[in-house]
């Protein structure tokens, strides 16, 4: 008898993991839902073809690991890990507050880290799994607006390229998209309250882009995957060269402006 797949998903209520929960269901996955808001996460689960279970855990509070792998281990396996979830901090670092410099830091980065460690136990007993993770193009190039997030995502590279290497012995396939501006309420809050000009390079893409860059890390193993895939090149060839940020970005942030005042007018915000 054949069984569907098991796939954990953190960071389900919000926009992008909605998306990725539609596709994976699609896929045939069987899938334990992750998030804060569980009035969203019961619709998402009422929505999808397949069971879902939902497990509601704040990832920034020390017993949301344990919550979360108490409902893992009602099944007998584990094949899909997508850490999905994270935060960002838009106000000033210097005035920002300690609790939400660390909440950052926990759910962006120690979080993943430790649910990635207690999967990767699971799927090594089993001799196969897969692990997904979300960061962000500001892994790669640093946002100088917001430092913590930046610190978390370029922190959250060096962990993920490693466990690639280290995990594939095991037949655990480990892949990290880095998307650039997603069209989701954060970014709405961002472009509304002054965060990084970075994020407007290009026009907002759709969370469905991300999702299906999912998929195909999923299908392919690769263990980067940029979205959109140019302007993951080019904050690669800008990043291997540090000192000319601050020279390139006065022309990058005037385009900017421009292109957030669009996105602003076509959200209705503006």
């Amino acid at each position: 008898m054949t069984h569907s797949p098991i796939a954990l998903l953190t960071g389900a209520s919000g926009g992008i993991g909605h998306e990725i929960a539609h596709h994976l269901d699609k896929a045939g996955y069987r899938l334990i839902l992750s998030g804060t808001n569980q009035g969203r996460l019961k619709a998402l689960a009422d929505e999808l073809q397949g069971d879902a279970d939902v497990v509601v855990a704040d990832l920034s509070k020390a017993d949301g690991i344990d919550m979360i792998m108490a409902k893992v281990q009602k099944y007998d396996r584990l094949d899909l890990l997508v850490n999905n979830a994270g935060v960002i901090n838009t106000t000033p670092f210097v005035d920002t507050g300690w609790n939400d410099v660390e909440r950052e830091f926990t759910v962006n980065y120690v979080s993943v880290i430790q649910l990635t460690q207690r999967c990767t136990k699971i799927m090594k007993a089993q001799g196969a799994g897969q692990i997904v993770t979300i960061s962000s193009l500001a892994g790669i190039l640093p946002l100088y607006e917001v430092p913590g997030y930046t610190g978390t995502k370029f922190a959250l590279r060096g962990f993920m390229l490693a466990q690639s290497i280290a995990l594939r012995r095991y037949g655990i396939s480990v892949s990290t998209i880095y998307p650039g501006a997603i069209d989701t309420p954060m970014l709405e809050y961002e472009a509304l309250h002054d965060g990084s000009l970075l994020n407007f390079f290009s026009m907002p893409l759709s969370s469905d882009k991300v999702a299906r860059a999912v998929m195909k890390a999923i299908k392919t193993k690769k263990f980067e995957i940029a979205v959109p895939y140019s302007e993951g090149i080019l904050s690669k060839l800008i990043g291997a060269m540090p000192s000319i940020i601050p020279v390139l970005l006065p022309p990058i942030e005037w385009m900017a402006k421009k292109t957030r005042a669009k996105y602003l007018k076509k959200k209705g915000l503006l």
